[in-house]
């Protein structure tokens, strides 16, 4: 059985198109996302006691695997304005669905579901 406190990952873009979308909403989605990429200058994730409620976009390298890193951006969404009601993150990389499945497979080794 699933516990509604898990942090879901899931590909939530249609295929054939030129960028793939990978959505992670839940408790776990900033930390995931602080751990995989890396940000410009100094920029971090705040938290959610922050002033910042909005959308807020960045640039960022995703970390693919141990080797790899992709050039993507991150739209990070704060609970609870976002789509789900909790925190959501949008990695929005190139349509590739190798690079997409070892994303995919990279979250769901850090624990999402």
């Amino acid at each position: 059985m699933y516990d509604l406190s898990d942090t879901i990952v899931a590909v939530s873009s249609a295929t054939g198109g030129v960028r793939s979308i990978v959505r992670l909403t839940g408790p776990q989605t900033f930390a995931t996302c602080a751990q995989i990429a890396e940000f410009p200058s100094g920029f971090s994730i705040c938290n959610p006691q922050s002033a910042i409620r909005n959308a807020v976009t960045m640039p960022a390298a995703v970390q693919i695997n141990d080797t790899l890193t992709l050039d993507a951006n991150l739209y990070l969404f704060f609970a609870p304005h976002s789509y789900t009601g909790e925190d959501l993150a949008e990695i929005h990389v190139q349509a590739s669905a190798c690079l997409v499945e070892a994303l995919i497979q990279n979250l769901l080794a850090r624990g999402l579901r």
